[in-house]
């Protein structure tokens, strides 16, 4: 279990054996700040038993909770769908409107995600930053180049609340939306 657990939240390279050695000396480093390697398994145990709050799972086709927005001089539509209530949190990603079911796609033209920030007028949870920032896909936040992104996987977080530009280049309309707010 600590294995799992050390390996999902760090990037690493070298051999199976470089990986092996990597992972042996920060258990011993983990027991001894804890006590014993006993405690070391037994808390990497609970953390992995948790029920995990998952942001990022693609919905269904015609889940009742997926909200979607025509992208006018398209073909595409933006979908958005709730991910984790206790990280206030969305995911939009994109779909082709001339399949059926719809059909996610990484990225289909050029275009920026931004979050608007207060100073324009727009209310905004005290939780989130007053400062606009560009949004990245999920896949790009870990490090995964655009193009080596899985066909259809791409996805981008969002925060309950927050309202978000669509921005795309002239002549192209932008959008600006605002997520939903859920009760906690």
């Amino acid at each position: 279990d600590f294995d799992i657990l050390t390996l999902a939240g760090t990037r690493y390279n070298g051999t199976l054996e470089d990986i092996q050695a990597w992972l042996a000396r920060e258990f011993h480093n983990a027991a001894m700040l804890v006590g014993s390697a006993e405690s070391v398994m037994a808390t990497s145990t609970n953390v992995l038993d948790m029920q995990a709050d998952i942001t990022g799972l693609k919905p269904e086709h015609n889940d009742p909770e997926v909200k979607v927005c025509a992208i006018d001089q398209s073909d595409y539509l933006m979908r958005l769908w709730p991910g984790s209530i206790e990280g206030r949190e969305w995911c939009l990603d994109f779909v082709q409107v001339n399949h059926e079911p719809y059909e996610s796609v990484n990225s289909p033209f050029t275009f920026e995600l931004w979050t608007v920030p207060r100073s324009m007028g727009h209310s905004c949870p005290p939780w989130l930053p007053e400062e606009a920032h560009c949004v990245l896909s999920l896949e790009n936040r870990f490090r995964i180049e655009t193009e080596d992104i899985a066909k259809g996987a791409e996805k981008f977080v969002l925060n309950d609340g927050h309202t978000y530009l669509l921005w795309r280049p002239v002549p192209y309309q932008s959008i600006q939306f605002t997520v939903p707010s859920r009760p906690l």
